[in-house]
């Protein structure tokens, strides 16, 4: 197996957020990551982008190099620390919003709040949270506490099974484990994550959608066992817009097709044209 690819350090004083671009020319494409996760999970993502795109990937409040900051309360006010950021890189707009999960809310009020400065937004593994929680799969709610039961633990051992297919950890037994390295050495807090959940179980995308640009992209893989896919087609109705469902697929995009995730965003942002 080759070396995974790095993403560089993030850009110095540049806004609230932790952030690092990947590539120098292309469209700009804002990518946000889920709930438990940091930017630098992206690397696989941004290995296939960097010459084709100029991918943001900024770290939500609390997590990875935005330790420092306090999590918010509301999904828009995360939206508004991406804002800034994304505003003090100076990169020239138009910008696509994407994001995965948590990320999935972020991104179309980052869009809102750029207003015609939004060209597009794509979706992945995303919920339009019309009511209750995200309607999480109770099984694999329950596997999960089993796991967390078994290995006395929180790691990766408990929650990856639930979020990839299960051939890539045949195939790669030590993703967990790397996934867990990647994380302390960026910094992650189980307490902030928990506030990023309160913060998510407070939104929901009906107030915003008459402000989200026209161009919009729902994705979700047909076997993912966290949110089930039928999370995504509501959502990709109440956008109005298509949906993309990868065969096979499972939750966190980012690791099990992260091939997939790059084409995605490079055909939504013209990056081939």
């Amino acid at each position: 197996m080759s070396a995974p690819f790095e993403v560089p350090d993030p850009v110095h004083a540049a806004g609230p957020l932790g952030v690092r671009v990947v590539g120098n020319s292309g469209p700009v494409v804002v990518l946000v990551h889920g709930l438990g996760r940091v930017a630098a999970c992206w690397g696989a993502v941004a290995a296939l982008t960097r010459d084709h795109l100029r991918l943001v990937l900024p770290d939500n409040p609390g997590l990875g190099r935005s330790s420092h900051l306090p999590v918010p309360r509301t999904i828009a006010k995360h939206a508004e620390l991406h804002r800034e950021t994304l505003e003090a890189l100076g990169l020239p707009p138009p910008y696509h919003c994407a994001g995965l999960s948590l990320g999935g809310m972020v991104a179309p009020e980052l869009a809102a709040a750029l207003g015609d400065r939004a060209a597009s937004i794509t979706l992945f593994s995303s919920s339009s949270r019309e009511s209750g929680f995200w309607r999480l799969s109770g099984r694999s709610l329950c596997r999960m506490g089993g796991r967390a039961l078994r290995h006395l633990s929180l790691d990766h051992r408990v929650n990856m099974p639930e979020l990839v297919r299960p051939e890539l950890l045949s195939a790669d037994p030590q993703l967990p484990q790397r996934l867990d390295a990647l994380q302390r050495a960026e910094g992650f807090s189980a307490r902030n994550g928990t506030r990023q959940l309160f913060a998510a179980m407070r939104w929901k995308i009906g107030p915003i959608i008459s402000q989200l640009p026209q161009h919009r992209l729902v994705v979700v893989g047909s076997d993912d066992k966290l949110v089930p896919p039928h999370n995504s087609h509501r959502l990709a109705q109440l956008l109005d817009c298509p949906i993309e469902v990868l065969d096979g697929r499972g939750h966190d995009l980012g690791q099990d097709a992260p091939d997939e995730v790059a084409r995605v965003l490079m055909e939504v942002s013209g990056a081939h044209a």
